[in-house]
């Protein structure tokens, strides 16, 4: 079977899966705009970038893409099962919209839309289904519900994406050293992922050193790395259209002994979650679990984020592991898993990996070590 035959037939299944929400929320049609729910439906890799350039409309029977001139020829050639019907006609899309549902010539016809559309997009489609019987009907979670749970495609992409991450941190290792400038440790890993064989980055890496470490997102400077300095690393690969995403902090030079007491917590706090974590587990209690080991150790107050989150072609998606969320975890979620300590002034630890959720356990994509590893 070749790449695009199983591209198909992951596109297949995974319309199948939408067509089926849409039977239970008695919908006749649904539409996105979100080039992330696209790449995920037709499972087409290296098309799309973030550019919003395409509408995606799916119906009981038929799947329609569209988008402009630019896209047209790349996916025209991918669509060789014929499951899309692809259209670059200079329209407006919801004008397109409008068109395509006309040809049905049904009354009160139920057409969804994201949540997360646009006020000014959702005034547009309104405007343009102005002078016909469609009804619209706000869908909520349907694609990041969907999403959540991935497909034995998704997961060898994901793997492969780590597989990535974790070449270029040991290469990093090699050359990391006191004297360099935050902006020029990022820039260079940012160059070792990509030979490593990454087509992008998964988001903007973080190289934080001393005080900077207290920052969970912090952009790096010219700062340069100095002994006795955290140096926080937080960074991806993406390959194929999925991310991956891990942290690790190193020390400058020989750690001191409140050094290995604050990375030993959270390395504890993150060792607790992994064994445990399994489908059924609600997010807040994975969430909960790493902070009580961190509570013990009295630094539970500077946690100051939540546990995790899902990856997939977002780096950021569902399922959250956070005090907020009470929904069970289910088998087929990836998430990711990143105590952390932030001491303001002083500097922070926080260690990341990401895998599989599974109805026994959790299975880690991630393996780079994990023990303490001072650059000397």
């Amino acid at each position: 079977m070749t790449q695009r035959q199983t591209q198909s037939n992951y596109s297949r299944n995974r319309l199948k899966l939408l067509r089926a929400r849409i039977r239970e929320l008695k919908l006749d049609a649904l539409l996105t705009l979100d080039p992330a729910n696209l790449r995920w439906l037709s499972a087409w890799q290296e098309v799309f970038d973030d550019e919003p350039a395409h509408l995606t409309l799916v119906t009981a029977k038929k799947a329609y893409i569209h988008t402009d001139s630019r896209y047209a020829d790349a996916l025209h050639a991918r669509n060789t099962q014929g499951l899309w019907q692809v259209s670059p006609k200079v329209t407006g899309h919801f004008a397109y919209v409008q068109a395509v549902l006309a040809r049905t010539h049904r009354q009160g016809l139920r057409l969804g839309y994201e949540s997360t559309l646009r006020l000014d997009q959702y005034k547009a489609l309104k405007k343009a289904l102005s002078k016909t019987s469609v009804k619209l009907v706000e869908t909520g979670r349907v694609f990041e519900d969907l999403r959540a749970i991935k497909d034995e495609e998704e997961i060898r992409l994901l793997r492969r994406a780590q597989a990535i991450t974790d070449a270029a941190f040991a290469e990093l290792l090699t050359w990391v050293r006191c004297g360099m400038r935050e902006q020029e440790v990022a820039n260079r890993l940012d160059f070792t992922l990509r030979e490593k064989g990454a087509e992008d980055l998964a988001f903007k890496t973080i190289a934080a050193s001393g005080p900077n470490a207290a920052l969970p997102h912090a952009r790096p400077t010219r700062r340069r790395l100095r002994t006795g300095d955290f140096l926080t690393l937080d960074f991806g690969a993406r390959y194929r259209d999925y991310c991956a995403d891990m942290t690790r902090t190193l020390v400058l030079g020989e750690a001191t002994d409140k050094q290995r007491r604050i990375y030993d917590a959270v390395l504890a706090a993150q060792t607790q979650v992994k064994a445990g974590i399994r489908a059924g587990m609600t997010g807040k209690q994975a969430d909960e679990s790493a902070r009580t080991v961190l509570r013990a150790e009295g630094l539970d107050e500077s946690f100051t984020h939540s546990l995790g989150h899902g990856v997939g072609i977002n780096v950021h998606e569902g399922p959250v592991l956070s005090q907020q969320n009470t929904a069970p975890l289910v088998a087929g979620n990836v998430v990711t898993v990143e105590p952390g300590v932030y001491l303001p002034g002083y500097g922070g630890v926080r260690i990341e990996d990401f895998g599989l959720v599974g109805e026994r356990g959790f299975t880690s994509f991630t393996s780079s070590p994990h023990a303490l590893i001072e650059v000397l």
